[in-house]
């Protein structure tokens, strides 16, 4: 899908939630992921929850 050079604080689950969502609504493509493959650091469980929050976050917002 894309490289994405991260910055410090690159173990930090929100940061990294921001910035799958960044990428994923750049392809348009944030409401149709539907599983991630990741290793299972602690930091990815909290970009998981993140992500599913953004994502629920922006689709309740479109449809207001």
């Amino acid at each position: 899908m894309d490289i994405v050079k991260l910055k410090e604080p690159i173990h930090f689950g929100e940061y990294l939630a921001d910035e799958l969502i960044d990428i994923t609504n750049n392809f348009g493509i944030t409401q149709a992921v539907f599983t991630v493959t990741r290793d299972n650091a602690s930091a990815n469980d909290v970009m998981l929850k993140n992500f599913e929050l953004l994502s629920y976050t922006q689709r309740m917002s479109t449809l207001d």
